[in-house]
């Protein structure tokens, strides 16, 4: 299964819920979204607004491969399940978000060319970004903050998730 989530901003995320809607009959797999308070309902796709946190941790854990914005929450739980990601930041310009610190933590991250974790900046890489890795992903990844996961560790402590 592939989960697609917008995370619990009050925003909403319609820009990636559509995308992965016209993306979803394509992929050979059942994909599942999140779509917050989402006014675009899908069609080719499960979805739900919103679910209690553990039900959510077992999306995480169950899912495949994760398409998310680019929350650190979401990154978080994704590392600790081990499930790999594919992230799509939510933009100000586009009224996702009050500033552009997904796109930040997003540019990180692709910097540092993590395994098991794509960056998607526009909407025409979508599809080839899901399709590699749904190919080249080996399942789950470690879910362990080992040293070279320095920046996941010390978001994670920030915000107390450690």
């Amino acid at each position: 299964m592939i989960l697609v989530t917008v995370g619990a901003h009050y925003q909403p995320f319609n820009r990636l819920i559509f995308l992965m809607d016209l993306l979803a009959p394509a992929l050979g797999d059942e994909v599942v979204a999140q779509t917050g308070n989402g006014l675009y309902v899908p069609v080719k796709m499960r979805s739900f607004g919103f679910v209690p946190r553990e039900t959510m941790l077992e999306y995480i854990r169950s899912a495949r491969l994760i398409v998310s914005h680019a929350g650190i929450g979401t990154i978080i739980d994704a590392k600790r399940a081990g499930t790999p990601l594919v992230l799509f930041p939510r933009l100000k310009r586009h009224g996702e978000h009050n500033n552009d610190h997904q796109l930040e933590i997003a540019e990180q991250l692709l910097r540092e060319n993590r395994p098991g974790v794509r960056v998607v900046l526009q909407e025409k890489e979508m599809e080839g970004a899901v399709r590699r890795m749904l190919n080249t992903s080996p399942g789950k990844l470690p879910g362990d903050f080992s040293g070279r996961d320095a920046l996941v560790r010390e978001l994670a402590s920030y915000l107390g998730c450690l």
